[in-house]
């Protein structure tokens, strides 16, 4: 839906996203004053990809596909095996 949204009205989605996405991202647990920081160097202890927020995450069904290129791959050979019958199906109809 955002994207149908971006292609009509991008700077509304700018403004929509501005205004709830960003506030979205922002904890409001305070971070101590010894807590390590990366403006210097990086933190290794802090290489984490998914973040604190991992458990609000809706996953997707095409996830299991990205986390699975062997399984996607195999979907899309499946389809085009499919397609390549039905294709050689309807041209050999007449030729029975």
């Amino acid at each position: 839906m955002v994207n149908v949204l971006q292609r009509l009205s991008p700077s509304l989605v700018d403004s929509l996203l501005l205004r709830i996405g960003f506030p979205l991202q922002r904890s409001d647990e305070p971070k101590s004053e010894d807590a390590p920081n990366n403006l210097y160097e990086p933190v290794l202890e802090h290489i984490s990809v998914d973040g604190d927020y991992s458990h609000m995450v809706v996953p997707s069904i095409l996830d299991r596909f990205d986390k699975n290129p062997l399984l996607k791959w195999g979907a899309i050979a499946s389809v085009a095996a499919l397609g390549f019958l039905a294709v050689q199906a309807f041209s050999n109809e007449g030729n029975i």
